[in-house]
């Protein structure tokens, strides 16, 4: 018995305070990489926007000559706040990945920024 109410202990704060997070992008390749970080992170990934506490915005802007940029945003689903914003990855267009540039650009920014991004959101 002990060890069933010291389980519940442990486990209800993860699940009475877990955030889940929504990922939105224009472009449905771009959120594969940042869906996957969360997952891989063991973070709460939901598929509507009304069920998130966090909308994970990933942002890709054609520069002009082949060059894009993007960044990543946390928002607040419910003040529509914004609580945190990725440094921003230029990257230009080269014949073997310009069709998935997007997505390259979103795997960096989930390998090497978002976990910041996510550090910044209070507990």
């Amino acid at each position: 018995m002990k060890k069933l109410i010291l389980l519940l202990l442990l486990f209800f704060p993860a699940i009475v305070f877990g955030q889940k997070f929504y990922v939105s992008s224009m472009e449905k390749e771009c959120e594969i990489p940042v869906s996957d970080y969360l997952v891989k992170n063991n973070k709460d990934v939901t598929t509507k926007r009304d069920d998130a506490d966090y909308i994970i915005e990933c942002l890709l802007v054609p520069k002009g000559g082949g060059n894009y940029k993007g960044c990543l945003t946390i928002v607040d689903a419910k003040s529509g706040a914004e609580i945190a914003r990725s440094k921003e990855i230029h990257k230009s267009v080269t014949s073997k990945d310009s069709l998935h540039l997007g997505k390259k650009i979103f795997e960096i920014l989930a390998d090497k920024h978002l976990a910041g991004l996510l550090a910044k959101i209070k507990k």
